[in-house]
């Protein structure tokens, strides 16, 4: 992503501006899984990313991602 977005929160956080490739990272602790969603608000998410390990994702079709507990 450009420049470096965290979210401290469980549920949906809504992107702007994402487009290209970039590395993507889930650091979430406890077994936390983020998924990067087609739609706004949580939706359509097809993107299942584990935690502790970085992908490279075209950003470009993102438009927000989920932080889902375990």
């Amino acid at each position: 992503m450009v420049g470096t977005s965290t979210y401290w929160s469980y549920g949906a956080h809504n992107l702007s501006g994402q487009y290209g490739w970039h590395w993507v990272c889930n650091n979430q602790t406890g077994g936390a899984h983020a998924h990067l969603c087609k739609g706004y608000n949580g939706v359509n998410c097809d993107f299942d990313m584990a935690p502790g390990v970085a992908y490279w994702v075209d950003m470009t079709p993102v438009n927000s991602i989920t932080l889902d507990r375990p």
